[in-house]
């Protein structure tokens, strides 16, 4: 990718295709979701930390994260972090119910 400096910047570097092969092979069971989601927040934390604010990598980097949040949410989950912010909207229960939050 070019991208020399990479790892001056990053300290611990994590992307997606790393979580998909984690994914794939099962290294993440129902009770480690908490892993995949530290890997998967440590791939948004890198494109944050080594993109400047408003470059096309930045901003879709932050695209992705936010659609990551929704998703979660309307999957059941609840974040590691208790100070996230929940996304508003329509939420599963654990019967698959809809609700609004």
């Amino acid at each position: 990718l070019n991208i020399p400096d990479y790892f001056d910047v990053v300290k611990t570097p994590m992307d997606l295709g790393t979580v998909a092969k984690k994914v794939n092979d099962g290294t993440y069971g129902w009770d480690k979701v908490h892993e995949f989601e530290d890997d998967v927040r440590l791939v948004f934390d890198n494109c944050a930390s080594y993109n400047p604010p408003g470059s096309d990598a930045a901003t879709m980097g932050k695209m992705v994260e936010e659609e990551f949040n929704k998703k979660w949410i309307e999957l059941g989950f609840v974040f590691k972090d208790a100070s996230r912010a929940l996304p508003k909207g329509p939420r599963l229960d654990v019967a698959g119910a809809t609700r609004e939050t």
